[in-house]
């Protein structure tokens, strides 16, 4: 049985060498020479997508992302990042499931830090055993938010080149980052092209990124009855 399976969330390696030139010492300390982190955050995400730099992570990841969901991939349109400096409440996630935003259960979450993370610059998770027993108890209105055991929170130690895929239905956060050094990482989406969609559809959120050779053979016939 994979991490992912019984986790709910598996670490992999990015094994091309591209996402080298992506990690940046300077980022560690870049909130000491900058005085609009967002505006810095907005350019990093332009420049990232430009890049198509979650198409190339995606790539690299093929074999492992064919395993979790099938040659037919959907993804992302445009990957997000996020820039966590110390002692700062700003962009901070409260404990959710992406879920609860409208978010499809059966799409995955990929995870890219350009940092080293560990402890609250990090992110957090409650893994799959105990995100489903506590979403099957609060939907039924048992339990709270404010009822979640926070024994049970990990915080997630991630190295620069590496890659955190997770499921969205698993509980999950991050806290103020109470260490001296900043957290750069980016995220984007993945899920079956042929899955249930929730509010962020194909086309319009997603994209085709892949397609196996029936579905190819498929819709040729299906181009031509039209």
């Amino acid at each position: 049985m994979s991490d992912f399976n019984k986790y709910g969330y598996q670490i992999l390696d990015i094994k091309d060498s591209f996402i080298d030139s992506y990690i940046d010492n300077d980022f560690l300390n870049i909130h000491e020479s900058i005085n609009d982190i967002n505006e810095y955050r907005l350019g990093l995400i332009s420049k990232f997508n430009n890049d198509e730099l979650h198409k190339k992570i995606a790539q690299s990841l093929k074999i492992e992302l064919n395993n979790l969901l099938g040659p037919d991939l959907a993804i992302q349109r445009s990957l997000n990042a996020t820039v966590q400096t110390p002692e700062n409440d700003e962009g901070i996630l409260a404990e959710h499931s992406d879920t609860w935003c409208g978010n499809s259960h059966y799409e995955i979450v990929i995870w890219v830090p350009l940092t080293k993370c560990i402890g609250t610059r990090s992110m957090y998770v409650y893994d799959l055993s105990y995100s489903l027993s506590f979403w099957k108890d609060y939907i039924k209105g048992n339990k709270k938010m404010s009822d979640l055991d926070r024994n049970e929170k990990k915080y997630l130690e991630i190295n620069p080149g590496q890659a955190l895929i997770f499921s969205p239905n698993i509980i999950h956060g991050s806290d103020v980052n109470k260490t001296t050094e900043t957290r750069v990482s980016l995220n984007f989406r993945m899920k079956n092209l042929f899955s249930p969609y929730g509010d962020k559809d194909l086309f319009n959120y997603f994209e085709v990124f892949t397609r196996s050779s029936v579905t190819e053979l498929s819709q040729s016939f299906l181009r031509c009855m039209k």
